[in-house]
């Protein structure tokens, strides 16, 4: 007597189609295909910034040595100066991606104070500057900005317990360069902080006054 043939069950139909499991090499190139098609966010290449400013300086020839209240003597550079200022900068061309070329400008003031109790000394000037720059792609969010250019002091003031001196200082045309590092806070906004240096004389008649300085400033930019 013969018996029927035995026909496979559903589940070893199954099993007969099972794949094996993927090799080690496989699994590597899919894993490297699944990272390049995620989706990375844009690289940070802005074409147009728009800043608010603070710096810090010090600098130039001595103006006046005045003494504070606790017997402590402060000089009083003719570059010193706290520095409030707004600035535009664009940057319209990006090569590959990687550096950008652009110019831009700034407008603010420096004002500076040393001394104290009726012996003090204060100088007060107007900022203007207009520079070109060169942007580096460091890293997706980073770029270090060299920028190099021209300054221009107005309205300067010299003053000694709140009476001006009444000297004409006058401003000459002097040299400013600036290094920088701007991160991206997020898509429209982004942080800059840099070391900056400025060769300036002042002119008073027939006498020139150093008013040279370095600082550094921060600046927060709205970028598109």
């Amino acid at each position: 007597m013969t018996r029927p043939r035995r026909l496979p069950t559903k589940r070893r139909r199954r099993g007969l189609w099972r794949l094996p499991a993927s090799p080690p090499k496989l699994r590597r190139r899919l894993a490297v295909r699944s990272r390049a098609g995620a989706t990375l966010p844009p690289p940070f290449r802005p074409t147009l910034d728009i800043a608010a400013e603070l710096g810090f300086f010090q600098g130039g020839e001595e103006l006046v040595t005045a003494t504070t209240g606790n017997g402590m003597s402060e000089t009083l550079g003719a570059g010193d100066g706290l520095l409030l200022g707004l600035g535009a900068r664009v940057t319209p061309l990006w090569l590959a991606d990687r550096v950008g070329f652009g110019v831009g400008g700034g407008a603010g003031f420096k004002v500076w104070q040393v001394g104290g109790n009726g012996a003090n000394s204060m100088i007060f000037k107007w900022v203007l500057t207009t520079s070109g720059h060169v942007a580096f792609s460091v890293q997706p969010t980073w770029l270090i900005v060299l920028q190099g250019g021209v300054e221009k002091d107005f309205g300067i003031d010299w003053s000694i317990n709140g009476t001006s001196t009444g000297v004409p200082l006058q401003s000459r045309t002097g040299f400013v360069g600036d290094v920088g590092l701007q991160h991206a806070l997020s898509d429209n906004m982004s942080f800059v902080a840099s070391f900056r240096f400025t060769i300036l004389d002042y002119a008073v008649e027939d006498v020139t006054v150093g008013a040279n300085s370095f600082g550094a400033t921060v600046s927060l930019h709205y970028s598109l």
